[in-house]
């Protein structure tokens, strides 16, 4: 019985969980922004979706450095 009980801690929050969460919140930040482009920068569709689609990589991208980060600092 003791060995189902976690001692010492919390869990830690799996890769895959925190590599999932980047990507759905890149997704939102770049369908964001490419709403914001087309109706401030009056831009046709494909080019606010391009520009969506780069604001989405670039966050995804500064989100598993921070996903990295977290993973090598905590203690498991």
């Amino acid at each position: 019985m003791d060995r189902t009980q976690l001692v010492g801690g919390k869990p830690a929050v799996s890769k895959a969980i925190l590599v999932t969460l980047n990507a759905l919140i890149a997704s939102d930040v770049g369908f964001l922004a490419g709403i914001f482009a087309g109706a401030t920068g009056d831009l046709t569709l494909d080019v606010a979706a391009g520009v969506g689609f780069g604001a989405a990589a670039g966050a995804f991208g500064i989100g598993m450095r921070v996903v990295t980060f977290i993973r090598s600092t905590s203690h498991h």
